[in-house]
């Protein structure tokens, strides 16, 4: 047998490795690779159940936002009036800009729009 020897003193047949010190070796290295391995688990269990809580936090997140939107949009009468009257022009310029936003814009978008067309088949 290769790399074991038979005992001197026993009876039975034991085989007794001849590198003991090999052995005690890769057994320690086992270990070591198993402790690493054990704490590498560990911390990616910690990762997924701190991945697992984001989805829920970006759905608080987005709910407070909703809520703070929605209570931004209830503006009273009396501060609308209060504000169109003690400061018209921050009022007349926020008109000026929803006005440009919103209806002015796309009108001049789809009569940009238009004028392309146009000119397609003209030419």
């Amino acid at each position: 047998m290769a790399g074991k020897t038979v005992q001197a003193g026993a009876t039975d047949g034991t085989v007794v490795p001849d590198d003991t010190a090999e052995l005690t070796r890769q057994l320690e290295q086992l270990k070591e690779e198993r402790d690493y391995l054990l704490v590498h688990s560990q911390n990616l269990e910690a990762e997924l159940r701190h991945i697992a809580r984001e989805p829920a936090r970006v759905r608080d997140l987005e709910q407070r936002l909703a809520d703070a939107e929605s209570r931004l949009r209830q503006v009273s009468v009396v501060h609308t009036g209060k504000w169109l009257i003690l400061r018209p022009d921050a009022a007349l310029y926020r008109i000026y800009r929803r006005l440009r936003d919103g209806v002015l814009w796309l009108t001049l978008e789809r009569y940009r729009v238009l004028r392309l067309k146009l000119r397609r088949f003209g030419a």
